[in-house]
């Protein structure tokens, strides 16, 4: 009965350590695609109170798992979208949501952080508050992100 106490704990341990992004470095964008949009989601932060990766749906549909100082990028169908963003740990809890409208040809980048209250800026896409401080997505045009973008990691995708 111990023996399994440990693994069990062990198994715990693990699956709460930080889920930092390992692939290959920000080098630039994806190449476009004329029928498609280019999604972006990141998260900078190396420890953003999250101990979990987080998956990124579009209406009900995987896209990939973001780590922390991770970046995913994916081509979508011009459409309505209702994104969630849910921590992988924790499959019915979903952490942040919200509806977009994608255009074919778009170029969308939105930030996934966290911050105290206080420092949560208005015009953000969604935002909930966590004992940790509050989360939230925040699109952003490219260019003021690319130096942002160039110091993560990719996450995994699909």
């Amino acid at each position: 009965m111990r023996l399994l106490f440990i693994i069990v704990l062990s198994f715990g341990l693990f699956g709460c350590m930080n889920p930092a992004a390992t692939g290959p470095l920000f080098t630039g964008l994806m190449p476009s695609n004329q029928d498609k949009a280019l999604i972006y989601f990141y998260r900078p932060l190396e420890h953003d109170g999250g101990t979990v990766c987080l998956k990124v749906l579009l209406n009900d549909i995987e896209k990939g798992c973001l780590g922390t100082t991770g970046f995913l990028g994916f081509h979508a169908k011009a459409g309505e979208y209702h994104i969630k963003i849910k921590p992988d740990a924790f499959p019915v809890h979903t952490l942040l949501e919200f509806d977009v409208a994608i255009s074919p040809n778009d170029k969308r980048l939105f930030k996934i952080t966290i911050a105290n209250s206080r420092d949560v800026p208005k015009d953000n896409s969604a935002s909930r508050y966590t004992a940790g401080g509050t989360w939230f997505i925040k699109e952003l045009p490219f260019r003021f992100a690319e130096q942002e973008l160039s110091n993560l990691n990719e996450s995994i995708g699909p």
